[in-house]
């Protein structure tokens, strides 16, 4: 309201004054009706009446918001607990919900790759944006739910001498990429039956260039270990991570686990190509996976003693 009338002295109240009713907001002018003129106490009165009220009104609506807002958490609440039930009852570990933002990471990602630890594998170097926040892959996603499939083989290591060569425990079953987000869609669509399908979904299991182990390690229930895996709890590393990113916002779960490495450096004694001589660190150049896998050409000679035993990456 743009009159002065908080300028007006207490002795100058009882005098009449000429106001325009224009200058008044539309509540206090039909309230004054089509007046040309008013007594000062009049319009004081009808002012304190408007402020009254709309200062109940707001009380309310701001009571009624806090209620929204509870009632909301308590389903986003129940409504990710289901999501985890339809994806435990797949098969599938819940881990917990993220947000999209990786950049921390990226940036020791990015360090990485100055160094040329990633050897030729130029595709590393490409889709930041992806890399930074899963918003580079679904731009309106607001929640990340991390899943994973434990694979741990049930045999020891190392390999005992008269036992013959091995491939990667991942690579003896049916393509994992596939057969992981099949499941977490379907998983999804369980979801959809139950709340609606009014949001966004993309599901991914090592097929966009994300940093999935950077998510993983927000939920708290584990760590990045020396050996560059994602180390669960109780799981170990014998995981394969998937995400679902989504535009719908679930609670945030994110924590940090309290345990890590520590003094352990079995796994960079064990490595028999040396590539995970630097802690947390893993030379692309010297891993057994790069050679066996990645790299389409001849394997340098100094490797051939580990390719003996390893035919197609390693245990993990």
């Amino acid at each position: 309201m743009k009159c002065s009338i908080n300028k007006i002295g207490k002795e100058d109240r009882s005098q009449s004054v000429k106001l325009d009713p224009k200058s008044l907001d539309a509540e206090a002018e039909a309230d004054l009706g089509e007046a040309e003129g008013v007594e000062v106490e009049e319009v004081m009165a009808v002012i304190e009446k408007s402020l009254v009220a709309a200062a109940a009104e707001e009380a309310v609506e701001g009571v009624a918001a806090a209620a929204d807002e509870e009632i909301a958490a308590t389903d986003t609440k129940s409504q990710l607990d289901y999501l985890s039930h339809c994806l435990e009852r797949r098969g599938l570990l819940f881990l917990g919900a993220v947000s999209p933002d990786t950049f921390q990471d990226y940036q020791k990602y990015q360090h990485w790759i100055s160094a040329g630890n990633h050897g030729e594998l130029r595709y590393l170097e490409k889709n930041p944006d992806c890399r930074k926040s899963a918003k580079g892959a679904l731009a309106s996603a607001q929640s990340v739910i991390v899943f994973a499939f434990p694979h741990a083989p049930d045999e020891s290591y190392p390999l005992a001498e008269n036992e013959k060569s091995r491939v990667a425990a991942y690579a003896r079953m049916p393509d994992y990429h596939e057969v992981l987000k099949d499941l977490a869609e379907q998983a999804v669509k369980d979801w959809q039956k139950k709340f609606g399908k009014g949001y966004d979904w993309r599901v991914t299991v090592d097929t966009v260039p994300i940093l999935e182990r950077a998510f993983a390690k927000k939920t708290g229930l584990g760590f990045i270990g020396k050996n560059t895996c994602f180390i669960h709890e109780s799981q170990g590393s014998f995981l394969l991570l998937g995400e679902i990113l989504t535009s719908a916002f679930f609670p945030i779960t994110e924590s940090e686990s309290k345990i890590d490495c520590g003094n352990c450096s079995l796994c960079q004694v064990e490595c028999p190509t040396g590539a995970l001589q630097k802690d947390y660190q893993t030379d692309s150049r010297k891993c057994l996976s790069y050679w066996t896998i990645e790299q389409k050409g001849p394997i340098p000679e100094e490797f051939w003693p580990g390719v003996g035993k390893y035919w197609f990456g390693e245990i993990s």
